[in-house]
């Protein structure tokens, strides 16, 4: 048997090899094993050695029992006998209390219940050893604290190390495998595992990152005699989780510098030229042009490009993406942009059909609810290459949807597709297409370097001139009636309104104004005989919204009542003002995103974002953010300094995926280290095929296993 495969076996036959004396000293059974897996997800040697604790006891040095109010509140080791057992009322209740004395004095033992064993196993005069946390009331004393005699503490070797503490579960523990019964499991198998292990970065790599070896790390992160020897191996487990992710991308974007692709592109032709003389609807900003050049600049490499488009809100990413599709045209392929809702999809097709008006460019539209007839003719034309920008939903990745010859792909919003999704528009060409992955919502460097780290990164971080900052302003909810006097103001000018509610449904326990309540309170101040209000929500069917929003689109709606189904929706320029209900409830990059809702003409827009009650004054210093600045990119870094990456939509799934005790947040600096030694070591060895490199390449490998070489679809 390869030794490397015993961490890839299961439980059930790893304990076949391991020594049966000790299996069964420690009670090891298959069906324990089954447990491990149903409840922690703990099925093969690597799962287990790799549950790591989440915090350590320290049970080397024993404290005397007059130094025991020094420690309140803290977890101390004490060795002494009991002098006296003594039961006592408490209320309706009853208590054991006992002595327990060394040579400096005694101490209290209380157990509030389930103290029957205590009676009948725990004797006077004979040495234990205790460990438990020091409390105080009238005196100090410890309640159920672990006994041990001295003897069988001795015997653990508890002492010798740090002890560890792991998550268990209610069942785990009552089959055997609280936290100590883990801690056991992992002591027999950790020796055979870490001899199984080999390491596999060089030693140049781990001299220069001055890292412990993978076998060191592990038997340290588990069973440290030191509180130095557990911070070297958590710094080499980051370092490693880390570091392997960026030596994967590195290479994937090796490995895609070396492809040549057939769609090269060789020209700026005439429909990007007239497009840019004739049709431009405005001077095209400085960021734009830049993003433009490095996106010229990858098609026409003979490299697939893959490239984040990042724009802030009303940045003009959809122009730089429509100018992209031209120079497809012009180097004769075709074009497709993906959107994640038909709503959306539809409003890409009117402006870009709009845009093109004139040219001889032929668009279409393909949604879920395009007609059978409709879809037949265009799938024939598509085919035939008739069509030359295709625009639709999660629609164009279905298998009877064929292109001629697609040479460019734009997502728009990334985070709302799968990666399966975008796999299969991947492949709707016998190569792989250049991929632009657009979306509005800004993303810190350190999610772009782990997240996204095998895309090229492009930013537009800068707004046509013509478009006025939209003014923002917290009020408490007390003065709301300044809102609904501004929106009324803005409604006489023949502007519109949205107003976003955070639940569709009022909820006692946290006190929020429900959509339908507030739908309520605002037809009777704006009543229907002289306002059109009308209602949206996620539980409507998409059909029902997306009437809703084509009305609200032409003007037939004067007020927008919705939950954040808005965030992502149709460009409205006549809508001049946002109103945020409970606003402390929603994430600093959500607000801005609702916030870009409005301001989308020369207009002066306004947002006001309404406290609920009883808010903190975090809340309000995180409002006050959205007051001082219109910046998505410093919104996001102080959204993510704040909430952490799972508020970011998308985002902590691949975290999870990607890290175990990597902190995203805390960790910006160490991820940016890793990258550094991962692009140096590319850099040296695109392919990894140096002798000291060969397990860096292994690490790649299992990368791909995992299926993470289809990011290189956004």
């Amino acid at each position: 048997m390869n030794e490397i495969n015993f961490l890839d076996l299961s439980l059930e036959e790893a304990i076949t090899l391991l020594p049966q004396s000790e299996i069964k000293t420690k009670k090891i059974t298959i069906n324990k094993c089954k447990l491990l897996n149903k409840e922690l997800n703990i099925s093969k040697v690597k799962d287990l050695i790799y549950n790591f604790p989440y915090r350590f006891y320290d049970k080397r040095e024993f404290k005397k029992i007059n130094e025991a109010s020094r420690f309140f509140n803290q977890f101390i080791l004490l060795t002494g006998v009991f002098k006296k057992f003594y039961e006592q009322n408490l209320g309706k209740k009853r208590v054991l209390k006992g002595v327990f004395a060394d040579a400096t004095g005694s101490i209290e033992i209380t157990w509030f219940n389930h103290y029957n064993w205590v009676k009948d196993k725990i004797k006077t005069d004979i040495q234990y050893v205790l460990f438990g946390r020091v409390s105080y009331y009238k005196n100090y004393y410890i309640a159920h604290p672990e006994i041990k005699t001295l003897e069988k503490f001795l015997a653990s070797e508890e002492y010798k190390h740090l002890h560890p503490i792991y998550s268990t579960t209610e069942r785990l523990a009552k089959a055997g495998l609280n936290s100590d019964g883990i801690m056991n499991f992992i002591k027999i198998v950790l020796p055979k595992a870490i001899q199984s292990i080999k390491e596999p970065y060089p030693d140049n790599l781990l001299k220069r990152a001055n890292l412990i070896t993978i076998q060191e790390a592990l038997q340290n992160i588990h069973f440290p005699k030191t509180e130095k020897d557990h911070e070297k191996a958590i710094y080499r487990m980051k370092f490693s989780e880390a570091f392997d992710l960026q030596i994967f991308y590195a290479y994937q974007n090796a490995v895609k510098d070396k492809q040549e692709t057939p769609y090269k592109f060789t020209k700026v032709g005439n429909f990007f030229n007239e497009f840019y003389k004739k049709n431009l609807p405005f001077e095209l900003t400085k960021a734009q042009k830049k993003v433009i050049r490095e996106i010229w600049d990858d098609l026409r490499s003979g490299r697939q490009m893959n490239r984040l488009l990042q724009g802030d809100v009303g940045s003009g990413k959809t122009i730089v993406a429509l100018m992209s599709m031209l120079l497809a045209l012009d180097n004769g392929y075709q074009a497709c942009l993906m959107a994640p809702t038909e709503l959306l999809a539809q409003q890409h097709f009117k402006t870009i059909s709009s845009l093109l008006k004139g040219l001889p460019i032929e668009v279409d539209l393909l949604i879920g609810s395009t007609t059978a007839k409709k879809r037949k003719y265009l799938l024939n034309d598509l085919l035939e290459g008739k069509i030359n920008i295709l625009i639709g939903t999660h629609a164009l990745i279905e298998e009877v949807v064929q292109f001629k010859n697609l040479g460019l792909v734009i997502i728009d919003e990334q985070h709302r597709f799968g990666v399966m999704q975008r796999a299969k528009l991947h492949l709707k060409s016998d190569y792989p297409p250049h991929v632009i992955v657009m979306t509005a919502t800004p993303i810190p460097r350190t999610l772009t370097l782990t997240v996204y780290g095998d895309l090229r990164v492009s930013i537009i971080n800068e707004l046509p001139p013509y478009r006025k900052p939209v003014k923002t302003t917290y009020i408490p909810s007390a003065l709301r009636y300044q809102a609904w006097d501004l929106m009324r103001n803005e409604i006489k000018k023949g502007h519109q309104a949205y107003v976003v509610y955070p639940l569709i449904d009022e909820n006692e326990k946290i006190n929020l104004i429900a959509l339908t309540e507030g739908y309520d309170a605002i037809i009777t101040e704006f009543p229907p005989s002289k306002f059109s209000v009308a209602m949206i929500h996620g539980r409507m069917n998409s059909q029902e919204r997306d009437e809703i929003m084509y009305d609200f689109s032409r003007g037939k709606i004067d007020i927008l009542v919705a939950t954040t189904v808005i965030e992502v929706g149709v460009d409205v320029p006549n809508a001049s003002i946002m109103i945020i209900e409970n606003a402390e409830r929603f994430g600093l990059a959500q607000l801005h995103q609702l916030r870009g809702r409005v301001g989308r003409s020369s207009d002066q827009a306004y947002c006001i974002l309404i406290g609920g009650e009883n808010i903190s004054e975090n809340a309000v210093h995180r409002l006050r953010v959205m007051e001082e600045t219109t910046d998505g990119f410093k919104i996001a870094e102080e959204d993510y300094r704040l909430r952490g990456p799972g508020e970011i939509e998308g985002v902590r799934q691949s975290g999870d995926r990607f890290f175990n005790i990597v902190d995203p947040i805390n960790d910006q600096n160490l991820i940016e280290y890793t990258n550094k030694f991962a692009q140096e070591i590319i850099k040296n060895d695109p392919f990894l095929e140096k002798p000291e490199n060969k397990l860096l390449h292994f690490i790649v490998e299992q990368f791909k296993i995992q299926g993470l070489s289809l990011s290189d679809v956004g």
